[in-house]
């Protein structure tokens, strides 16, 4: 199976997670991004963006436009086999593996037996490594429906961009609305 790294020629934060143990990625995160959005200082901003140099996703935005969207970051921790995003369900958030991997499977015929792939969830697509992303789409596009399954392989830490804070924070600076 492919990763999605691997098929773009990388591996996205993938020496730093994988040398790193759990519990000191989660100590590291979690001081910043428990913190109310308001009250994360400049200080701890520029920490966590250093931190998500190498992530393509956050490398095709301004600083400025790096630092807005670390300021509303959510951490959240996915044990193993958790089921992130089911396929059909309704999008309203953008995920970011930090750390962990995540398994990328899409139903390929609707008729199937619900026993059919990962529990039901579809054939297994590609693999998700440190510093790949899923779900842009929901950032962008209301009611947008979930064109594939993601399932945490491993326990994973994610990093959680809601539509709702994305809207408020990117509408306000630019004076953008979503189509």
């Amino acid at each position: 199976v492919e990763t999605a790294s691997s098929a773009r020629g990388e591996s996205a934060l993938g020496t730093v997670a994988s040398v790193e143990s759990l519990r000191q990625v989660k100590t590291r995160l979690f001081g910043v991004l428990s913190t109310a959005p308001d009250d994360r200082s400049d200080e701890q901003l520029d920490v966590v963006v250093r931190e998500l140099a190498d992530v393509p996703f956050l490398q095709q935005l301004r600083r400025d436009m790096r630092l807005s969207v670390v300021r509303i970051l959510q951490m959240r921790e996915a044990p193993r086999g958790t089921v992130i995003a089911r396929e059909g369900s309704r999008g309203t958030e953008l995920y970011i593996v930090y750390f962990g991997t995540c398994t990328v499977a899409k139903r390929v015929d609707t008729s199937a037996a619900a026993g059919d792939g990962l529990d039901g969830l579809g054939a297994e697509q590609c693999i998700l490594e440190p510093g790949d992303a899923f779900g842009e789409r929901a950032l962008l596009t209301d009611a947008v429906r979930r064109k594939v399954s993601v399932v945490a392989k491993t326990d994973c830490v994610l990093l959680v961009l809601t539509r709702e804070a994305f809207l408020q924070t990117f509408s306000n600076q630019v004076g953008w609305a979503p189509p």
